[in-house]
């Protein structure tokens, strides 16, 4: 009776949606903030990213994420140990923080 019952559910279930297409990823803003001696760079994406990166390199952070910027995307003011912000060069998004000290 019960196999019945669930065949029965089964059979007249509303059919599956249809998993959702991959399109482009988009950098929504980017937000710089600081508390105490701690300091973060935010990016906010419409979607999880599928890859990303922060590396250093000499004095700076360079940032790199699978996405594309919203048109007219502008970066933060410089703030804390950020001493300036710049996009880098296409294809793809980056970032380049420059510090004025520094970190770990």
């Amino acid at each position: 009776m019960i196999v019945s019952i669930l065949a029965l559910v089964v059979a007249f279930s509303p059919p599956q949606a249809q998993p959702a297409v991959a399109g482009t990823n988009y950098i929504v803003s980017i937000v710089n903030e600081r508390a105490g001696d701690d300091f973060s760079v935010r990016f906010v994406l419409s979607g999880p990213p599928t890859s990303y990166s922060a590396t250093k390199d000499g004095d700076d952070i360079l940032v790199r994420i699978e996405a594309a910027p919203l048109p007219g995307l502008s970066l933060p003011a410089a703030a804390g140990p950020v001493r300036a912000l710049e996009f880098g060069p296409a294809p793809g998004f980056s970032v380049r923080l420059s510090l004025s000290e520094d970190r770990p």
